[in-house]
C-alpha cells in the first residue's frame, strides 16, 4: 500500500471509530483484563488505537512476542500457540511459557494520581496495595489529588532470582523506553532511581507502623512550547505479563475560564458551527464522567441545548477529570473538538475567535487605559 494512504488510514481510524463509542467514561472504570497476541503483528497499532479511542484498560501483551521481536512487530514466522484442544499442563493458551501462577501470588492493585504544583507542573504518584481500600487512604492523605480513573492496574508480582535482590521481589518502573508519541517540551523525572516498589512493603501495608502504601513519585512538567498532549508510557518490570503506566497530560495555555464565561463559550461554539446534538461526545472528551452526563441528560430531557449548557457549567467548574484534560481553557476546548472529529470547528475558533475570555479582555483594556493616561 502507498505510504501516503497508509498514513491517512492511521490518522483517520481513531476518529472514525469514536462515533461508535457511547460509554467511554464507563469504560474507563472497567477492571476486565484483555490479552493481545500479535499473530502476524500487523494489527497491533489499530487495536491499540481502538482501545484508546474507547477508553478501555491497557492491554496485556504476550511477553514472549515483545521480547523476541523487540516489540510487537510483524513476524509471520513467530511460533504462536497452535490452538491445541487440551493445552499442555502448566501452560496458558494465551501466554505461552508463562506457566501456572503460584497459590501464594496475590493480585495487587495500583492507582496513579496527580498533584498540581503549578502551571503545567505536577507530581504523579503510583501507589500499590493488595486491597482497593487504599484508594480511601489516598483521598484522605491527598485531598487535592486527582485520581487518574484510566489507570487502575491489577497485576501480580513475578518471582525473581534471589541472587539479584536482597529485599525480595519488586516491580520497577522503566523510564528508558522509546516513546511511540512525541514528548517534546515535557520533562519526566522519577524522584528515586531505580524507581521500585517491593512486595515485602506491599505485604506490610496496613500494619503498624506501615500506614502509608508503598509508592513511586514522578515529576512531570512542561515548557511553554511543549507538544499539546503528553502520552508517556512506562513499562513495569517484575510483574506477570506485560503492564504499563501511562502518564497523560494536556498542556494548559492561557488562563482558566469560569462560569462567568459560559455565554462566551456557548456563543463561540455556535459561531464556529458546532452542532449541539454532539454535546455528549464533546463533554466526554472535555473530561466529564459518564455518570455526570447521564445525570444531566435525565434531568434536562427537554433538549440538547440545555444539556450542552449544563455540561459546560460542570466543565467551567472543573468537575470530574476536567483538569486532567487541560482544564477549562479555549485551547483544551479546541483539542477536545479535534478528539471527536470536529477539526473544522476547532480550526475556526483558533483562527477567528479571540482566545481571551471576556474578563481577560476587559482587564487588558483597563490596563491599556491606565498606561494611556500615564503617558
Amino acid at each position: 500500500m502507498d505510504v501516503k494512504y497508509t498514513g491517512q488510514i492511521h490518522s483517520s481510524y481513531p476518529l472514525t471509530i469514536q462515533k461508535y463509542c457511547y460509554r467511554k467514561q464507563k469504560n474507563f472504570r472497567l477492571t476486565v483484563t484483555c490479552v493481545y497476541t500479535a499473530m502476524d503483528g500487523v494489527g497491533y497499532l489499530f487495536v491499540e488505537m481502538a482501545f484508546e479511542a474507547f477508553g478501555l484498560p491497557e492491554m496485556i501483551l504476550v511477553e514472549e512476542e515483545v521480547r523476541d521481536r523487540g516489540g510487537v512487530k510483524p513476524d509471520p514466522d513467530f511460533s504462536n500457540v497452535a490452538y491445541p484442544e487440551y493445552p499442555e499442563e502448566g501452560k496458558s493458551a494465551l501466554c505461552p511459557g508463562s506457566g501456572s501462577r503460584s497459590v501464594r501470588d496475590t493480585e495487587c492493585r495500583g492507582w496513579l494520581f496527580y498533584e498540581e504544583k503549578g502551571l503545567n507542573e505536577y507530581v504523579a504518584t503510583f501507589s500499590v496495595a493488595k486491597e482497593e481500600t487504599h484508594y480511601i487512604y489516598i483521598k484522605r492523605k491527598h485531598p487535592h489529588a486527582k485520581l487518574d480513573q484510566r489507570t487502575f492496574s491489577k497485576f501480580i508480582f513475578a518471582q525473581q532470582d534471589s541472587t539479584f535482590t536482597s529485599r525480595g521481589d519488586y516491580i520497577e518502573l522503566k523510564f528508558d523506553t522509546p516513546q511511540a508519541k512525541p514528548t517534546t517540551g515535557w520533562i519526566i523525572k522519577p524522584h528515586t532511581v531505580p524507581c521500585r516498589i517491593y512486595r515485602s512493603d506491599v505485604d506490610k501495608f496496613g500494619q503498624p507502623p506501615y500506614f502509608d502504601p508503598p509508592s513511586c513519585s514522578v515529576s512531570v512538567c512542561a515548557t511553554p512550547d511543549a507538544v499539546p498532549r503528553l502520552h508517556y508510557t512506562i513499562p513495569m518490570k517484575g510483574v506477570v505479563g506485560y503492564h504499563t503506566l501511562n502518564i497523560k497530560r494536556t498542556l494548559i495555555k492561557g488562563p482558566f475560564l469560569d462560569t462567568g464565561d459560559l455565554d462566551y463559550v456557548l456563543n463561540t461554539l455556535d459561531e464556529a458551527g458546532f452542532s449541539q446534538t454532539k454535546w455528549k461526545p464533546l463533554c466526554d472528551a472535555l473530561g466529564l464522567y459518564f455518570t455526570t452526563l447521564e445525570a444531566i441528560e435525565a434531568e434536562y430531557a427537554e433538549g440538547v441545548q440545555e444539556c450542552l449548557r449544563q455540561c459546560l457549567v460542570q466543565w467551567l467548574e472543573r468537575a470530574d477529570d476536567v483538569d486532567v484534560r487541560g482544564g477549562p481553557t479555549m485551547a483544551s476546548l479546541c483539542y477536545s473538538l479535534e478528539d471527536i472529529g470536529e477539526k473544522i470547528v476547532a480550526d475556526y475558533i483558533r483562527k477567528n475567535i479571540n482566545k481571551d475570555s471576556p474578563g481577560i479582555i476587559s482587564l487588558k483594556k483597563y490596563i491599556a487605559c491606565i498606561f494611556t493616561d500615564i503617558w
